[in-house]
């Protein structure tokens, strides 16, 4: 298993959790229930697209491998798993929320 396919779990999850922390963001009391189960749906499978997406560009480009493993890695990752999501440099791409 290549350095990026060990990241992949943690980036798919970030991923959701950004999914997720935007649809919360989002005007969505109006939808019916099986409406907003649909665009859960779609942002769910259109994140981990987003993400594969990335991985597969990683494992192209050493470059961005290695800042997603400086990111990723066992050492930040917990610092990703308990940081607010939208702060983290892979979504923001300077690492501050501004």
């Amino acid at each position: 298993m290549g350095p990026v396919n060990a990241l992949a779990g943690s980036v798919r999850l970030h991923a959701r959790r950004v999914s997720d922390e935007q649809l919360g963001r989002a005007r969505l009391a109006r939808l019916a229930p099986e409406e907003r189960r649909a665009v859960d749906e779609l942002a769910h499978s259109l994140a981990e697209r987003i993400a594969d997406s990335l991985l597969d560009q990683a494992r192209r480009d050493r470059m961005l491998a290695a800042a997603l493993e400086s990111v990723y890695s066992s050492t930040s990752a917990s610092h990703t798993r308990s940081s607010p999501t939208t702060r983290g440099s892979i979504v923001c791409g300077t690492g501050d929320s501004r």
